[in-house]
Order: structure tokens, then C-alpha cells, then sequence
């Protein structure tokens, strides 16, 4: 056969077969010099999960994050009497209250929170213009410690919140709250004589080496309460350690 019916041949050959296939053959990949090394990118390992702390041995309920804020450049604390620090009437909504003496020494009442512990006291106030009597209701507990470390204690180990017996029904609420330095929100119920529940709302929190604990049925109320009380607390005199002594 000649060259150029060869040739001829050749190609209808190669069109018949390309027809047949589904998809085209690439050409032959030329010869050359060999292709660098690759290499397998490091498989992605799972972190482990955070360490589980221990429930409570109060209550059994796990310890929970509570939002912060850092002070790290200024660790003075709080000198002043708490007495001074207390929730008081301009603190309140407008309205009628009924208000019980502030009662001072509540560490004597309060044994969980006392060590650190310097001096602390309540306050109470109930309102006589709602229609229930309570729903504008406030109480207030301050206490006063040595350092920001014990008041962040009490707070985190030792707060009604964290540690208050399971009768009352407590439930941890608003995680993202931030009043002060640390703060930890939750709701209490107790029966009501003829049937429901009573539902008290709590924010307790602490500014440098001060505590509060504020409480009432009224969850607006309560948080604007302790706004009020924050305020007081940055307002108070500073120094490099607690020198105030009670002077009873």
C-alpha cells in the first residue's frame, strides 16, 4: 500500500474509534524530566473538649462562665464603710415604698460569704403602691472584702445562685448580663398561700472587692437597681488595701 493511502486509511480508523468513545482521549503526556515530590497536607486533629469542672457539692449543679472584665491595671479596692454602699430609696422606681432599717453585721447571717469577709450589711425595701404589694419590691446585701479575689469567691462558689437549697426552685438566667466585675443572674419560686408560685429574680455581682446581691420580683426593676448600685461603688473612695474598720 502507498504511504499517502496509508495516511488515508489511518485516519478513518482513528475517526471511527473516537466516535465510539464517550469522552476524548487526552493526548500522551510527553517525556521529560520527572515532576517534583508532593506531598500530603497534615491531616486536621480534633482539640479536645474543655475540662468538665466539678458540679456543686451544695446543689449539684455544674459550675457555670460568668461574664467579666478585667482590671489588671488598677487593683486598688474599695476603702469606705458598705454601709454606704447599700441600695436606698432614690435607687427605686418612683412610688410608695415601705422600708425596713438597713441591718448591719449580715455575715453573722450569711456564713457562706464570710471568708474575706470585713463588714456587709441589708437592706429592704417593699412597695405599697403596686397591686400585689411585692412586684416593685427590692432587697439589697452588700458586703465588704480585703480583695477583689475573695468578693469574685463569694461570687462564683458561694452566691444564693450557685448554693441555695433546691426548694427554691432555682434557675440560672441571662448569661450574657454584665453588671461590674463579674455577675451571675437567676430566678427563685416559693408557693403562694391558695396556689402559684412567687417568682423572685436575683443579680448578684461584684466590683473590685465588693459584693451585692440584689433581688425582687420586678426583673426590670432589679437590674436598674443595681446599675444604681454599680454607680455607688465607683463612686467610693480607693486605696492600695482596706484600712476601714467598723467603728462599733
Amino acid at each position: 500500500m502507498r504511504p499517502s493511502a496509508r495516511v488515508a486509511a489511518l485516519t478513518v480508523l482513528t475517526a471511527s474509534v473516537a466516535a465510539c468513545r464517550p469522552f476524548a482521549v487526552a493526548p500522551p503526556t510527553p517525556t521529560g524530566p520527572p515532576a517534583p515530590p508532593t506531598f500530603a497536607a497534615p491531616a486536621f486533629t480534633q482539640p479536645p473538649p474543655p475540662t468538665q469542672l466539678p458540679p456543686s457539692q451544695t446543689t449539684g449543679r455544674s459550675p457555670v462562665a460568668f461574664p467579666t472584665t478585667t482590671r489588671e491595671s488598677d487593683t486598688r479596692v474599695v476603702n469606705a464603710n458598705p454601709m454606704t454602699l447599700l441600695l436606698d430609696l432614690s435607687d427605686l422606681p418612683a412610688g410608695e415604698y415601705k422600708a425596713w432599717p438597713p441591718i448591719n453585721d449580715m455575715g453573722s447571717s450569711q456564713p457562706e460569704l464570710m471568708q474575706g469577709w470585713v463588714d456587709g450589711g441589708t437592706a429592704s425595701f417593699q412597695s405599697i403602691s403596686s397591686p400585689d404589694g411585692v412586684s416593685a419590691g427590692v432587697d439589697d446585701t452588700v458586703a465588704l472584702y480585703l480583695t477583689a479575689e475573695a468578693a469574685r469567691t463569694a461570687l462564683e462558689e458561694r452566691s444564693f445562685c450557685k448554693t441555695a437549697d433546691p426548694i427554691w426552685r432555682v434557675e440560672l438566667v441571662d448569661p450574657d448580663l454584665l453588671i461590674g466585675d463579674a455577675t451571675v443572674a437567676c430566678t427563685s419560686k416559693s408557693e403562694r398561700m391558695g396556689g402559684g408560685y412567687y417568682v423572685y429574680y436575683y443579680v448578684e455581682f461584684t466590683r473590685r472587692n465588693v459584693y451585692h446581691k440584689v433581688l425582687g420580683s420586678c426583673r426590670e426593676c432589679v437590674q436598674a437597681a443595681a446599675r444604681q448600685l454599680l454607680a455607688r461603688v465607683d463612686g467610693a473612695p480607693l486605696a492600695a488595701e482596706v484600712t476601714w474598720l467598723d467603728p462599733y
